[in-house]
């Protein structure tokens, strides 16, 4: 048996497969590098959208919003539930400024003034019947009269351009939310297959060494001489300091490094990834980032219930 001609052609053999393999993956690795240059761009577009929004909604008066809109409503046609709410927790106080006022937007910002508007409608309750039970009639000129002011139409005009400026705000977050969403799951998909080029090019390192490297370090084989592997200290040391050990040596690290170079790259990659994906979890998919209101407040908001929020991220 020719053994130069069996372990020559089980290296070229064993390289050529191995060469087709590496560029196969080579080729996806250059496929996915463009792709994360690309979801990067589309990443930081997203984020920089979503920081004006953000910045937009903190930029919005709603203090000036509510106040009017407060001080518009007629709270004498509720002076009934005013002296109902006398004694209540300040969570009824604003369930009952959440019913009678579904425009504002913090409730909670006028408990102090409704006690003030609730302490003087059970005052003028009592007074009123005190009055009733000591009085034997009631003169016309005694009744208050009620002055009916025109509504402010520039006032209104104004609040409904704030409230359609908010809403029109809040349906830019939710497309903002659902691109971010999309984005999530491309990076997903990346990180598995990036994770799974990654094991492939390092399980390629001890192919490499086994079927090429290995085979060559028989060669030439003396004429009538059979090959076979030794565990002798000093012929290994012989063959490690002779020419042939050497360049084997350098083209295992060659190779080694090559695929580990490239798996590194794969990983770089993959955390890059994760990177971003914490980041949108952790703010950009979440409506209460952007504002505490916008979901409460916009009754055309999608469920806050995330349908993908039970994807397990990718190791």
């Amino acid at each position: 048996m020719d053994w130069n001609s069996f372990f020559s052609t089980v290296s070229q053999a064993s390289a050529s497969m191995i060469g087709v393999l590496l560029a196969f993956l080579v080729s996806r690795i250059i496929s996915e590098s463009s792709d994360y240059d690309r979801l990067e761009y589309d990443g930081q577009a997203l984020i920089d959208e979503s920081a004006d929004l953000k910045t937009r909604i903190e930029s919005m008066n709603f203090d000036w919003h509510d106040k009017r809109i407060y001080e518009e409503y007629d709270f004498d046609e509720a002076r009934a539930d005013l002296i109902s709410l006398d004694n209540t927790s300040d969570e009824v106080k604003i369930d009952f400024l959440k019913r009678v006022l579904p425009r504002i937007y913090y409730p909670e910002n006028f408990v102090r003034s409704l006690n003030i508007k609730i302490n003087a409608a059970v005052k003028a309750s009592q007074q009123s019947a005190r009055q009733s039970s000591t009085a034997i009639g009631i003169s016309a000129f005694q009744i208050p009269a009620r002055v009916l002011m025109p509504p402010n139409t520039m006032l209104l005009q104004r609040l409904r351009e704030f409230e359609d400026g908010f809403e029109d705000i809040t349906f830019r977050v939710q497309s903002v939310i659902r691109r971010h969403k999309s984005l999530r799951r491309a990076l997903q998909r990346n990180i598995i297959d990036m994770n799974g080029l990654s094991r492939s090019l390092l399980l390629l390192a001890p192919v490499v060494l086994l079927t090429v490297i290995y085979p060559l370090h028989f060669l030439p084989v003396p004429t009538g001489h059979a090959p076979s592997m030794t565990t002798n200290y000093a012929v290994i040391l012989d063959l490690v300091l002779s020419i042939k050990g050497f360049f084997l040596i350098a083209l295992s690290f060659l190779s080694v490094g090559l695929l580990v170079f490239l798996s590194f790259f794969c990983r770089r990659h993959v955390s890059v990834y994760h990177a971003r994906i914490r980041a949108i979890n952790d703010y950009y998919v979440q409506a209460s980032w952007y504002s505490d209101r916008i979901g409460e407040c916009n009754p055309f908001m999608l469920n806050p219930v995330d349908p993908f929020g039970s994807e397990a991220m990718p190791k």
